[in-house]
């Protein structure tokens, strides 16, 4: 029998890359944020410009604090977090990287084993927002 294990994982969006890669598609479509998690509530409806340092600062602040997380996962689909998914993977703490439309994901990214990325499109059917 398989044990359910609840794991202390935290999500990060970078909205912009959310927006940009589910609008490039066609048709297009869009994310229905309960369906997809509870965000941090400074990462979702605040525009800002340097969301992407935001995140990194973030996630490297609870990790000098000892924070009490099992990994993360980042929305996202620029090179801008490479070097922090690299750490992340070397520290054992990182789950995967979700691509909001993997035809544009950074070529930067090639190298990183299948384990550790997916595709929203993949899971479409369950975060779709109805019309």
């Amino acid at each position: 029998m398989k044990k359910n294990i609840t794991k202390n994982n935290l999500a990060f969006v970078d909205g912009q890359n959310l927006y940009m890669g589910t609008n490039s598609e066609k048709p297009t479509w869009k994310v229905d944020l309960v369906k997809f998690r509870k965000h941090n509530s400074a990462m979702v409806s605040k525009k800002k410009g340097n969301v992407d340092t935001d995140i990194v600062f973030d996630i490297m602040k609870r990790m000098y604090k000892k924070e009490p997380f099992d990994k993360i996962v980042l929305v996202a689909g620029d090179g801008d977090y490479k070097t922090l998914v690299d750490f992340l993977i070397e520290e054992e703490k990182f789950e995967k990287i979700l691509f909001p439309n993997k035809q544009f994901a950074s070529s930067l990214y090639k190298k990183l084993p299948s384990r550790y990325y997916d595709c929203l499109n993949n899971i479409k059917h369950k975060i779709k927002r109805s019309p």
